[in-house]
């Protein structure tokens, strides 16, 4: 049976719920899959791991934690994985190196909306917008679902293109 990879990056802030996540795997069929729930990098919150491996086990996830890495093998991991789970709210997803680094790797991302962020004011990727799921939202299964039936996107390099926007804005 192929393995379904979860990227995630941290506990502090678990503002996703791995039963949403499930929920739309099921509904979207992908579920099938054994799911593996791959925490990159270093963990400072063992109440919180303990927490997640609780809920784990409970939707039945595997969870593998590969504690600090170099940049090389993070991108590794990555490539290995086939969402990723940001825990960063959707309103200010913008902001999270995590979250950018998994959109990077062509990766849809699974985030939260708590809704309370009025669209105007929201700090998120544009480029992206079509690997974005929020799991609060049912609606959002069948684009999980169409999202999913594409080749995976190509590496972006943000690095290059906020250069080139800068050269623009400075042209």
């Amino acid at each position: 049976m192929q393995s379904l990879y979860l990227a995630r990056f941290d506990f502090l802030r678990a503002a996703c719920s791995i039963g949403l996540v499930r929920k739309h795997l099921q509904i979207a069929n992908l579920s099938k899959q054994k799911i593996e729930l791959r925490v990159i990098g270093r963990q400072r919150d063992s109440i919180g791991l303990e927490k997640i491996r609780s809920i784990a086990r409970k939707h039945e996830f595997i969870i593998t934690l590969t504690n600090e890495l170099p940049p090389a093998k993070i991108s590794n991991e990555l490539q290995d994985c086939s969402i990723g789970v940001s825990t960063t709210p959707y309103d200010v997803l913008g902001k999270s190196g995590a979250t950018a680094a998994m959109l990077e790797h062509g990766l849809p991302i699974f985030a939260y909306d708590d809704g309370d962020t009025p669209k105007e004011n929201l700090f998120i990727f544009e480029p992206f917008q079509d690997q974005i799921f929020l799991i609060n939202e049912s609606s959002h299964t069948e684009k999980i679902i169409q999202f999913s039936q594409r080749p995976r996107k190509p590496f972006f390099d943000g690095v290059v293109h906020t250069a080139n926007n800068m050269v623009k804005i400075l042209s």
